[in-house]
């Protein structure tokens, strides 16, 4: 079939290795300049004081279990300091670190049929839950297995000054996901308990809203998407400065934000922070300098080979190479001459200069 081959000379490679290395570095050099306009602040608050009693931090609290009543929540405070406005939309993330939402046996404890609203036998949610799917032998955990057994349950409050800034906990979540993969059952939650570690029903996620309640809750279905990475966070609010007059921005200054602090991440051995962030957004995306960083040093790496192409080029002349096809012309033309029948093709190689 035909074909068509590049021929490689010199020239070529080095041009299209620094070539493509300038083009890389622009453009790595453009993403870095978008990404940091973009303002990101990260509070770790794994150990903050309980607001009821400054010596001991919420994280103490729950190990130690000094919350009596069931109702009982306890409430931390931190501030945080925005140092230019941030034009909104301004996003609140959560950040755990050392989380394996990957772990083999951990992704597979799901049952979709029973996020779809369907009605799942107990022998089948007993095979795709486990450890977490029947209480006993007559109530199944709505829902089951190990991933939504460990949501998380943390809740964030935002003033500024004396005044609250409300957080929206719609529109948070994948269309896809919220179009396709949950759906609450139409016959309720008849036969069904709330998971272990859960201290709320999944009919009492959002009760103002019924459309973001049960299975249906966005920030379940955000957690339900697990992640790629150990070290991971995912989007808990939007937040809505409506206070103002002006609400392209959040203004810079002094913020609070109380934390309900339910989620325990250290307990005994297990020690795994916690961060709270806000930050804004570019078309990038966040802050994320892993893109910019690797256009650059993709971008690098090719200026460096090309100039150590060139060096060689300059080292090695072309009269070398003519010597070499002379050579080769001299060692031809003391070899015995063919027999009449042997014909060879005509080959500028050997023409006389």
């Amino acid at each position: 079939m035909p074909a068509w081959q590049p021929i490689y000379r010199p020239f070529n490679v080095v041009s299209s290795f620094i070539g493509f290395g300038l083009l890389s570095i622009a453009i790595g050099v453009f993403m870095l300049i978008t990404t940091l306009k973009t303002n990101e602040i990260v509070h770790d608050y794994t150990k903050c004081k309980w607001i009821a009693n400054n010596s001991l931090t919420c994280a103490d609290v729950i190990e130690r279990r000094l919350l009596k009543q069931n109702n009982q929540r306890c409430k931390c405070e931190v501030k945080i300091e925005i140092m230019e406005n941030m034009a909104t939309p301004v996003y609140l993330y959560y950040n755990l670190d050392g989380f394996y939402q990957n772990h083999r046996r951990y992704v597979t404890s799901v049952d979709y049929n029973q996020l779809l609203g369907k009605d799942v036998s107990h022998s089948t949610l007993r095979s795709n839950c486990e450890p977490y799917a029947i209480n006993g032998s007559d109530f199944s955990y709505a829902p089951c297995g190990a991933i939504a057994n460990s949501f998380f349950t943390d809740k964030f409050t935002l003033f500024y000054g004396s005044s609250e800034i409300k957080i929206k906990n719609t529109d948070i979540a994948w269309n896809s996901d919220k179009r396709n993969r949950y759906k609450n059952p139409p016959n309720g939650w008849s036969g069904t308990t709330k998971p272990v570690n859960w201290s709320l029903s999944v009919q009492e996620l959002d009760e103002s809203n019924p459309d973001n309640n049960g299975y249906q809750n966005e920030h379940l279905i955000v957690w339900m998407r697990t992640a790629a990475f150990a070290d991971f966070r995912k989007l808990w609010g939007r937040v809505e400065p409506s206070i103002w007059r002006d609400d392209s921005f959040l203004p810079k200054g002094s913020y609070r934000i109380i934390i309900e602090y339910n989620y325990p991440t250290v307990i005994g051995k297990m020690n795994i922070p916690k961060k709270l962030i806000l930050s804004n957004t570019s078309w990038l995306g966040g802050r994320n300098l892993f893109l910019p960083i690797l256009y650059l040093i993709v971008g690098g790496l090719c200026i460096v080979f090309g100039l150590i192409f060139l060096l060689i080029v300059w080292k090695v002349p072309n009269s070398k190479k003519v010597n070499v096809m002379k050579t080769v012309q001299a060692n031809y033309n003391t070899m015995s001459p063919p027999s009449a029948d042997v014909q060879f093709a005509h080959n500028p190689m050997f023409e006389a200069d």
